[in-house]
């Protein structure tokens, strides 16, 4: 995993803890038939549950992220800037002390809406 993006917070108790993971783009293709979710380059943002954003960090090229967050409960979402019409969903990750939780942040293509 790299290390993407220079302005992750880090406080106390935040060492060796926070999530790293991949965005991806689903579904892919239009259609019933399954497509695999694709990777891709987003701006990943943080933030508690009540909507206060922590931060932000970027993908690498392959939608792959890593953030240093002390243990707590976080809503984790991604965008990209040049593709407005992409649909962000949040997912919900909890950081325990010490441990970096993997999370697949999922941004939706509205291939499937009529």
């Amino acid at each position: 995993m790299l290390a993407a993006g220079c302005g992750a917070q880090t406080g106390p108790g935040s060492e060796g803890s926070g999530i790293a993971g991949q965005v991806v783009l689903t579904p892919t293709c239009p259609g019933a038939s399954p497509c695999p979710a694709k990777p891709v380059a987003a701006v990943v943002t943080m933030e508690w549950p009540d909507g206060e954003r922590i931060d932000t960090v970027d993908t690498d090229s392959r939608g792959r992220f890593r953030a240093e967050l002390p243990p707590g409960d976080y809503l984790v979402s991604a965008r990209v800037p040049t593709e407005p019409d992409l649909v962000p969903r949040s997912t919900r990750v909890s950081v325990e002390q010490g441990r970096v939780t993997r999370v697949r942040v999922v941004i939706g293509t509205r291939l499937l809406e009529p």
